[in-house]
């Protein structure tokens, strides 16, 4: 599935996306649930970003797939919108139970949330996968460590027990 389609997936059924932060995220997510984006990314001032993520939201733009709101950091459905989901049924279709449960879990959350939700992700699966850290309290220290005084530590574990209550975490085998 690309980036456009799923810009205009979330705009067409959300009314809009919360700004280019919480779409970096969005994708994030999405692709920790299966949907195929395949793309890279590396740890940001705020959270998980890709290069790749960013340039196909510009892309979306300059299509008019989505369009940005005068004076927002919101982005909503622009003409081409209805056309690029109707041209592309079959992606969303195949990826429908995926993006449901995105909505379902990440699609009322803020823009701080959600890079809260994902850095959380993000560093627990990098400690855990890289250096075989599944040490719940060291994991989180690093959380705090990486945000400073942006997030406190209950905060950040309370994400951390959501996602794990979720089963979005990696488990030690």
């Amino acid at each position: 599935m690309d980036v456009k389609l799923f810009a205009a997936f979330w705009t067409d059924i959300m009314d809009e996306i919360p700004g280019k932060k919480a779409f970096q995220k969005l994708v994030y997510f999405g692709q920790v649930l299966g949907v195929p984006f395949k793309q890279p990314y590396r740890m940001h001032y705020f959270g998980p970003y890709s290069d790749s993520v960013a340039g196909e939201l510009s892309q979306a733009l300059e299509k008019q797939i989505i369009v940005q709101e005068p004076d927002s950091y919101k982005f909503s459905t622009g003409e081409a919108t209805k056309t690029y989901l109707q041209d592309y049924y079959d992606d969303v279709h195949a990826n429908i139970d995926m993006l449901t449960t995105l909505i379902k879990y990440f699609g009322d959350m803020s823009p701080m949330d959600l890079e809260l939700y994902a850095t959380t992700h993000y560093v627990d699966n990098n400690q855990k996968r890289l250096y075989g850290n599944y040490d719940k309290v060291s994991i989180i220290g690093k959380i705090k460590e990486i945000k400073g005084t942006k997030f406190e530590v209950e905060d950040i574990e309370a994400a951390y027990n959501q996602l794990e209550e979720w089963g979005l975490l990696t488990q030690h085998d």
